[in-house]
């Protein structure tokens, strides 16, 4: 069970940190954009993947939120390499906007504890699936705490997914 912060097999546990999670890790020359860091995880994520050499881009729906988080990730690691760009995720002239924007840039309690994670502690799979060497060139598992995990069985129904593939490019017009 999560709560009890046993390690896995990648030696993390829930109780693990993005910082740990990612020490030793250098992400110099990878760019990551990170939806939802103006609070909460995607904070804590734009600032251990600014921390270990990533250029973040935050996509964020109030870029005076979006600044001020900025500022003070640059502030805790000097010379991060962090950029704000507004993004709301719920329209899809917003997510449109977004991408164009993007591309003309030039880049492609007691009892708590044990149950709930902290910010630091939500953002690290997060960072651990994005820089960690252990996991290079995995891909197509689900993780959680940090360690491969087998999804729930609804994660295999192919129906289902069929249905919101079609619904997602009729959503976004794509083909």
């Amino acid at each position: 069970m999560w709560f009890f912060g046993s390690k896995g097999a990648s030696g993390f546990s829930s109780r693990s940190t993005a910082e740990e999670v990612t020490h030793g890790v250098d992400g110099t020359g990878l760019t990551a954009i990170v939806t939802g860091a103006s609070s909460g995880i995607g904070v804590e994520t734009a600032r251990v993947l600014a921390l270990r050499g990533v250029h973040v881009v935050m996509a964020v729906r109030n870029t005076g939120a979006g600044a001020k988080v900025k500022e003070d990730i640059v502030k805790q690691v000097p010379g991060a390499k962090v950029d704000v760009m507004e993004l709301e995720l719920s329209s899809m002239e917003s997510v449109r906007k977004f991408a164009s924007e993007y591309k003309s840039a030039g880049a492609v309690g007691a009892v708590a504890k044990y149950m709930v994670k902290s910010v630091p502690q939500g953002a690290a799979t997060t960072c651990y699936v994005a820089l960690n060497p252990q996991v290079a060139g995995v891909t197509g598992e689900y993780f959680s705490d940090s360690n491969i995990a087998k999804p729930i069985e609804l994660v295999k129904d192919t129906e289902l997914a069929k249905k919101l593939w079609d619904f997602s490019t009729k959503l976004t017009d794509s083909q």
